[in-house]
């Protein structure tokens, strides 16, 4: 496979976060600063991610500096940045401690909380149509950090095609904020709690049908999704995760599924360059063939934490494996 170099443009927020990403993933780390610094004011609606980013990839750098001046500058204009990020990405270590990040981290929380104030919940339902009801349910949560524009587009884009397979398609957005412009799943009881409430007020709009409820997710979605339907908390016969966050999965004994739940069929979708979540997922393989639950993980070459080109495949064969008799 050819690789991009870090001059080629991206036309899209999604190719600049792909190639950043790509970039990443390799260590090049100047290289990927760069490319932020002479990309990212083409998409000043993103000023606050690509900013952060700069400071990431100056702190790998060793330029700890150099990382907080790209933080200064995001307060200096207006912007701010998720305290739970600011905190615990590993690649901002270097700044805990110093004093002028923490004044930095300390504005951050004050943002935040005057933002929570004016959240909320929000939730797209797709109908299939000339099917008549009750309707399978497929349940579509998004993953960290997605802002409201990624949330109407990308997101439900990824998912839409259910519909067409005649699946009624509700995918809520979370009500807590990420950063200035971004919404996520940040505080793991209230977020399952939310999620319920989504299918429960669904489940009294629509007629559903109570042995086709599948819970599905992308990153921390994705593992909100197992969360869910492997404790119970709703009634589905089956999960699709693509790329469930790793950061809500180390504990992995806190997974194991009770009672009926071990009925439901799991649907991994991974990438093979998803280094930070494919190990967690492998794991939960294992326990989940210990437990005799029955799962599958798709696993696409030369693809991170993303979803694949060919997703509504993906889809098609989850959807199949998880409905079979």
């Amino acid at each position: 496979m050819k690789l991009r170099t870090p001059e080629m443009s991206t036309s899209t927020f999604e190719d600049l976060m792909r190639e950043m990403f790509r970039l990443y993933e390799e260590k090049a780390y100047a290289d990927g600063l760069a490319m932020l610094v002479r990309e990212a004011d083409r998409f000043s609606g993103h000023r606050s991610r690509t900013l952060f980013w700069c400071a990431c990839f100056a702190s790998l750098t060793g330029d700890s500096a150099g990382a907080l001046q790209w933080l200064q500058t995001g307060v200096a204009e207006g912007e701010w940045f998720s305290p739970d990020q600011l905190r615990g990405d590993p690649d901002l270590k270097p700044l805990q401690g110093v004093a002028e990040f923490e004044h930095i981290v300390a504005y951050c929380e004050q943002r935040l909380a005057e933002a929570e104030k004016e959240v909320a919940p929000d939730r797209r339902v797709l109908v299939p149509q000339n099917i008549a009801p009750p309707f399978p349910l497929l349940i579509a949560l998004h993953g960290y950090n997605v802002t409201q524009v990624y949330f109407e587009t990308v997101h439900l884009d990824a998912w839409k095609p259910v519909v067409e397979m005649g699946w009624l398609l509700a995918s809520p957005r979370a009500s807590q904020r990420a950063g200035p412009d971004s919404y996520a799943w940040r505080d793991t009881a209230r977020s399952l709690q939310e999620v319920y409430d989504h299918y429960t007020q669904v489940c009294m709009q629509y007629a559903i049908d109570p042995e086709r409820i599948v819970i599905s997710g992308f990153s921390r979605g994705g593992a909100l999704a197992l969360e869910l339907a492997l404790h119970a908390r709703i009634p589905a016969c089956g999960v699709i995760a693509v790329g469930p966050g790793a950061a809500v999965m180390r504990e992995l004994n806190a997974w194991l599924p009770t009672g009926d739940a071990r009925r439901a069929r799991v649907y991994f979708v991974m990438g093979e360059l998803d280094t930070p979540c494919l190990p967690e997922v492998n794991a939960m393989a294992g326990i989940f063939k210990s437990l005799g639950i029955s799962y599958e993980i798709e696993l696409h070459p030369n693809l991170g934490h993303e979803f694949p080109p060919t997703f509504e495949q993906s889809l098609k064969r989850a959807l199949d494996f998880i409905t079979q008799s």
